[in-house]
């Protein structure tokens, strides 16, 4: 299935800003009485992903408005046009682009507007693209333009125009996978093992569920591993499947820890095998009660990294290197506190939040200190709605489990694309 991005709502090409009048008896608004494009007042400061089924058409909505606090007493009409090649290559100049027009066989758009008497918005008119002939992942623009014939009307000449940027994109489906009853119960947790599944229950039960050996499509019958992993003493859970090791945070041997437990690979004929636990850092109880289960293999083959904190709104994000967590430090200490779980697809953290599935874009599997902000993105909409948990298999397909025990992956998780959750 095909979706279409309008990936932004740009400013016109003049960088140039209003300077309103100060007038005392009339006031700013009565003074700003120019007409301009609604969503052209937002655009300098507000920029829009939008991800809509374009199967066949997809159609946008856009209006154009009056500033100040008198309306017109009578009707006004209003012409609209899609600009020209001319107009894309000077907005490509200036901003560095790329983006190719918008073919006019791809696009629908009505020409007429009327500003009705008393009112300060028009009706909202369509903008309708067909996407049939596009290219998918190549990004197109469209400059839209308004106009007036009665010359005694103020048009805002920064805000008459809009530049509509578009990416046609997959819109990739999850596969239900199966069903695992003990998932239902909070205490369960789900992760990867060689790709196959490893689940520690709520009884402190681990188990192997088999994917990677048919085809991962279903899952298989799941193979004991291993007792004893109580969720009173162990809180967090992964498998770290470069360095073939199982990582656990609780308190299993008389102290607040991180423990390693040795894993074996398992095949057709052969139960897996893990070792003891063996401590490998000490950390402060609070710390690791308020890390809870987020803790996942890192974006390099030998890292790991822990979501924790101290307060209900202060989460920090550390990173450390290896099987025996050499050189932990900080990586972000305003990671908010509003996620629920974590994934790592091929360097990036995907993070299950309330904005919807946020890619932290790191530009370096190291991990350098205090990555931006503005590294994020949006990849996907209703996965804290719907998940309870999520994790990565070998950073390329993304696993995610119901409270009713349905579990979804999502092959070949794409960074450029968008996902609803299932």
């Amino acid at each position: 299935m095909l979706i279409l991005a309008g990936l932004g709502l740009v400013s016109v090409v003049s960088c140039a800003k209003e300077t309103f009048p100060d007038d005392a008896d009339t006031g700013i608004l009565q003074v700003y009485d120019r007409l301009y494009l609604t969503d052209a007042f937002a655009a300098d400061s507000v920029k829009k992903k939008l991800y809509i089924s374009a199967s066949p058409d997809t159609t946008f909505y856009y209006s154009i408005s009056k500033g100040g606090t008198t309306p017109f007493t009578k009707d006004l009409d209003l012409t609209v046009e899609a600009l020209s090649q001319a107009d894309v290559d000077a907005y490509n100049v200036q901003n560095k682009t790329g983006y190719l027009l918008l073919p006019p066989e791809s696009y629908s758009i009505s020409g007429q507007a009327v500003l009705k008497a008393g009112e300060s918005v028009t009706p909202r008119m369509p903008l309708t693209v067909h996407t049939q002939k596009l290219t998918p992942y190549t990004d197109y623009i469209l400059p839209v333009a308004f106009g007036v014939t009665d010359t005694t009307v103020k048009v805002d000449m920064q805000k008459n125009r809009l530049y509509y940027i578009f990416r046609l994109v997959g819109f990739p489906q999850g596969e239900l996978i199966g069903n695992i009853p003990a998932l239902k119960d909070p205490g369960t947790i789900l992760n990867d093992y060689y790709g196959d599944l490893m689940m520690r229950d709520a009884s402190g039960n681990l188990w192997m569920y088999p994917l990677a050996g048919n085809g991962n499509k279903t899952l298989g019958n799941p193979v004991k591993m291993y007792s004893g992993l109580t969720p009173d003493k162990v809180f967090g859970i992964w498998f770290s499947g470069f360095d073939r090791v199982v990582f656990l945070t609780g308190n299993l041997s008389g102290g607040w820890a991180v423990y390693r437990m040795n894993a074996g690979a398992a095949t057709p004929d052969q139960a897996p095998v893990v070792s003891d636990p063996v401590r490998v850092i000490t950390v402060p109880e609070s710390w690791v009660r308020t890390s809870g289960d987020r803790w996942y293999m890192g974006p390099n083959p030998s890292m790991s990294v822990g979501l924790f904190t101290n307060t209900a709104t202060n989460w920090n994000l550390n990173a450390y290197n290896g099987t025996g967590f050499a050189g932990g430090r900080v990586v972000r200490t305003d990671f908010g506190y509003d996620h629920r779980g974590q994934a790592v697809i091929r360097g990036a953290i995907l993070s299950s939040h309330s904005w919807g599935l946020l890619a932290y874009r790191l530009g370096n599997v190291d991990m350098p200190a205090n990555v931006a902000l503005a590294s994020v993105t949006k990849v996907g909409d209703g996965f804290l709605d719907k998940y309870i948990r999520m994790f990565s298999i070998n950073q390329n397909d993304l696993i995610c489990y119901k409270s009713n025990g349905d579990v979804i992956r999502y092959r070949n998780f794409n960074l450029e694309e968008f996902y609803k959750a299932m």
